[in-house]
Formats: structure tokens, sequence, C-alpha cells
């Protein structure tokens, strides 16, 4: 907190539950920092459903202060969090707060500009891109694209408004390098989906599906 030169932490996020750590272990440590006035709130980062249910479950149990939110990747290319995640927090009152929801540059399309493999992240060596940057991936975005463009929109609005809209989602995590990068982003918050543009996204990536 010196370093920080701040005296608490609004909400202080623990990182993906560890199995090897009783989670009531841990509850009561961030207990005794809210108690502490070190930090006011706590939330989770990379939880799946039943591990969320089992912190609510343990901070109700013991009478510790409950985590308020989660925070987790989602985005148009990876509805997985719709399998249980998102109506657990739902169903349990916790907002969610999503990270990497243009899928690591993905929904922005300029991959689909660089196919000759110009930028770095496009080196087959490269582990995250050799996760990322498939066939399938590829044309779900280029599906996206057709969509946004008929829409007046760019992909990157499209991207963010979608998340955004999409039931518990509370907040999303931005990382624009330059301001025409940001106009594009907040350009997110004017757009206006209707029934029809998010039956074809299903179709491209159906609920709950991953490419």
């Amino acid at each position: 907190l010196r370093r920080l030169r701040t005296d608490y932490i609004d909400v202080y996020y623990i990182h993906r539950p560890q199995t090897q750590t009783a989670i009531d272990e841990t509850l009561r440590a961030l207990e005794d920092l809210v108690r502490a006035g070190k930090i006011r709130y706590i939330g989770s980062s990379g939880a799946s459903g039943w591990q969320l249910v089992d912190m609510l479950w343990c901070t109700h149990d013991l009478g510790l202060n409950r985590p308020i939110v989660e925070q987790t990747a989602y985005h148009l290319l990876d509805r997985r969090a719709e399998r249980d995640l998102i109506p657990a927090a739902v169903s349990h009152e916790t907002a969610l707060a999503v990270w990497s929801p243009l899928a690591g540059g993905l929904l922005t399309g300029k991959y689909l500009r660089h196919r000759s493999g110009s930028d770095a992240r496009l080196s087959p060596n490269d582990e995250w891109g050799a996760k990322h940057f498939t066939s399938q991936a590829d044309a779900a975005v280029a599906a996206l694209a057709d969509c946004a463009k008929e829409a007046g929109l760019t992909l990157t609005a499209l991207s963010l408004a979608w998340t955004l809209q999409r039931p518990g989602i509370t907040s999303i995590a931005l990382g624009p390098r330059n301001l025409d990068q940001l106009s594009d982003q907040l350009a997110a918050l004017d757009v206006t989906s209707d029934d029809e543009l998010s039956k074809r996204i299903d179709g491209i990536v159906p609920p709950g599906g991953v490419t």
C-alpha cells in the first residue's frame, strides 16, 4: 500500500482459486484485511461457476465478507462462461467484470488484414497465436466482421457492445494504445443490438460455445 501510495484497495481480487489451499483459509485472510481497513471489497478472478458458489457458501456459513465480483474472460469467440458461471453469478447477485473482451485483438479485425504473418503474434512459434489463430476463429471473425459492416459498425464496437449488454456484465477492461482505438471502443456505448443481429451472432458462435 505504501508503494501504491494509498491507504486501502477498493477491490482486491484473488486470481484463480487454488485447490491446494482450502478456500476458507483464503477467505479468512481476506476478511482480516477487510477488518483492518486495508481492502474494502473482495473479488475473484478465473473462478468457475461451482468455485464461485463455493466461496459464496463459505462466506455465508462463516459470516465473512463475500466476493462481490468475479472477473472472467468472455467475448464473442468464447462464450463458455454462459454455461455455468454467468447463471451462478446472476442467481447470487455477484457482479461480473470481463477481461480480454476483444480476444487479444482478434475481435478488432486487424489480423484479418495481416494474414501474411508480418505481425510477431502470427509466428508459428508463438504459443498464444497457435492457440487462438485457428481456421475456425478466422472464419468466425470474418463472419462477425460482415455482421458489423452491415450494421454500420466497426467490429470492435460490435464486439464490446455485445459483451456489455450480456446479463450480469457490469464492466469490461479496455487496453487502447491511442486515441483512435479509445474512440472506437467507446463507440460501443451507443450501439443497440436488435434480435436479428443477435440471432446472426448466435449462428456464428452458439451460446456457450467457443471457437
